[in-house]
């Protein structure tokens, strides 16, 4: 009943009760289940799928899909949001995507990307991060500039500016910033460190400012060329 009641616009799709029920001029939008976009008025672009997907929502180029999903956006505009709760507590930011159970659900940031359930689902205000795995970046609250790519990767890390790819890459990390982890379960020495760029499976890094490339004692650096040095080598 009352499906897209008010509509005067072309290329407009309602399907359910209350689905697109205040819009009256919004174009080319999409809306299936109870009450899904029932807030758009005179905006665009939106596709809501699923019981009160984008419920409020009034800013354009939004898309929702699940139960529920992006039920407090408002203004937002350009987000994309899939799975239970996904970016629940976006309303006014925008350009975030969201794709899986509870991830990214207490962010109310901008410029977010979180694919895989529980990925930055503590991130608050964090802005410009990238979790793509299980968990990946799942301490994450105000600091920004994470990379996070692998299961519970950076897992426990809120230090701003670092970056994981592997399996656990960088799960230690705590308040340490500004590392890079690369490989399966790759690893600073402290979970306060910092500058550490570590590189391999298993490979654990020593100290901070300093690259360490593979497993300590085990794994050997091969050069097939010169190495020219612009600073001082000890």
């Amino acid at each position: 009943d009352n499906a897209g009641v008010l509509n005067t616009a072309a290329n407009t799709t309602a399907v359910g009760s209350g689905a697109l029920d205040s819009n009256t001029t919004g174009t080319t939008m999409t809306a299936v289940g109870k009450e899904a976009g029932g807030a758009m008025v005179s905006g665009s672009d939106l596709t809501a799928v699923g019981y009160t997907a984008l419920l409020l929502a009034t800013g354009a180029g939004n898309t929702g899909t699940g139960s529920g999903v992006g039920d407090t956006i408002s203004t937002g505009a350009q987000n994309t949001l899939m799975g239970r709760a996904a970016g629940s507590g976006i309303s006014t930011t925008s350009n975030s995507t969201f794709l899986g159970y509870n991830c990214g659900v207490a962010s109310t940031a901008a410029q977010i990307t979180a694919v895989g359930a529980l990925a930055l689902d503590a991130n608050t205000s964090g802005t410009q991060s990238v979790a793509v795995g299980y968990q990946a970046g799942g301490a994450i609250t105000t600091s920004g500039n994470l990379t996070a790519v692998g299961w519970q990767s950076l897992l426990l890390a809120t230090g701003a500016d670092n970056s994981a790819f592997g399996a656990t890459a960088g799960d230690s990390i705590t308040t340490g910033s500004d590392n890079t982890c690369l490989g399966s379960n790759a690893d600073v020495s402290a979970a306060t460190a910092t500058y550490q760029t570590v590189i391999g499976s298993d490979a654990v890094g020593t100290a901070n400012s300093q690259v360490m490339l593979g497993r300590t004692g085990t794994d050997w650096v091969v050069r097939t060329g010169p190495i020219h040095l612009t600073s001082a080598f000890t």
